[in-house]
């Protein structure tokens, strides 16, 4: 049975065995541990949408973090636990198996939403799957994720937020790509280079802590989530 999304449902129609003979002969394509899709159908981040959150979430919860950046640019399978954001000062108890929810701070325009579902919109999503990574890592995610994620979106977004932990790395990754583009003949990766004045990246990362699960990290900066709804 294929919902109005494109997406097939295991063990809707046909037997698990006929389902994974279909995968073996590239027919199909898995989007979670539930749902797939068939291999000529359009992905697109509301599909992906659809089979990460197929019953929809709470009003106040936003997709975030690497499930936010599987939305908009993954391909393959979402792998681990779905996560989740709760503003700050919003605590969930609750366990549930395979979601994981976090604080953050939500600035205007940090959320968007998709397939009815509230996300945190690109840039916001690339950034804070960069924070925390060595330069190398930023600098994979960023060329792997230009196709999908607007560069010159995420430089704006940069340029608006002067004080926000781990700014510095990702502009220094966006500098070494725009240099190479250059190199290439391609032109700039994105705009204009950025001031990195007013940072609060090491040694001032101390400012603005704030408890989440018990562990201290930085307000608005990626913290060990834990499972809870």
């Amino acid at each position: 049975m294929t919902d109005s999304a494109g997406l097939e449902r295991s063990g809707n129609y046909c037997s698990e065995i006929d389902v994974q003979a279909m995968r073996l002969d590239r027919v199909i394509a898995w989007l979670s541990d539930e749902w797939f899709t068939v291999v000529s159908t359009p992905l697109s981040p509301e599909l992906r949408m659809r089979a990460l959150c197929p019953d929809g979430i709470q009003a106040h919860l936003v997709v975030g973090d690497q499930s936010a950046l599987w939305v908009w640019s993954g391909t393959g399978k979402h792998d681990g636990p779905v996560q989740l954001l709760t503003p700050a000062g919003r605590r969930h108890r609750t366990y549930v198996p395979g979601v994981h929810v976090r604080e953050a701070r939500l600035r205007p325009g940090d959320v968007t939403v998709v397939a009815g579902q509230a996300i945190t919109a690109p840039a916001r999503t690339l950034f804070d799957s960069c924070r925390g990574k060595s330069a190398a890592a930023i600098d994979a995610l960023l060329a792997r994720s230009e196709g999908c994620i607007s560069l010159a979106e995420l430089e704006r977004y940069l340029r608006d937020r002067r004080r926000v932990p781990g700014r510095n790395a990702v502009i220094a990754s966006l500098t070494r790509l725009r240099s190479h583009r250059r190199s290439e003949g391609a032109g700039s990766a994105a705009g204009d280079p950025i001031d990195v004045e007013d940072s609060v990246d090491p040694p001032h990362r101390g400012e603005n802590v704030v408890q989440v699960a018990r562990v201290a990290h930085l307000e608005d900066e990626p913290g060990n989530g834990h499972p809870v709804t």
